[in-house]
């Protein structure tokens, strides 16, 4: 089997050329700010200094503590339910972005742990 023919025959179009990916990058808008984020989010009427980036799939946010001071750089991660959005309600995950992505927890769990703790 000729691999080269079979894939120009599944994918018939060329591949992007430098210039078409080069007028992609230059049209892609800049990203937020965190000030900007802050500006729209939400969950600043319940939470003043949360800043939320992910929502897992049960809804629970994880989110930067703004409020405390960074440590080299680095803001506390917190999480909190989508539905009760407050700071008695939040819990804490790590102590850096780094740290809240090693190893592999549930972060469901631990908020029902805090809720019942």
């Amino acid at each position: 089997m000729n691999w080269v023919t079979a894939f120009d025959e599944i994918y018939p179009e060329a591949p992007a050329s430098d210039a078409e990916i080069a007028e992609l990058v230059a049209s892609i808008v800049q990203p937020l700010s965190a000030e900007e984020i802050l500006q729209i989010n939400q969950s600043q009427r319940h939470m003043p200094g949360a800043l939320p980036f992910v929502l897992n799939g049960s809804g629970t946010f994880y989110l930067f503590d703004l409020g405390q001071a960074p440590v080299d750089g680095e803001y506390p991660i917190v999480g909190v339910a989508a539905g009760n959005q407050s700071w008695k309600s939040c819990f804490p995950i790590a102590d850096s972005l780094e740290a809240a992505c090693r190893g592999t927890i549930d972060i469901d769990d631990m908020r029902i742990a805090d809720h019942y703790a």
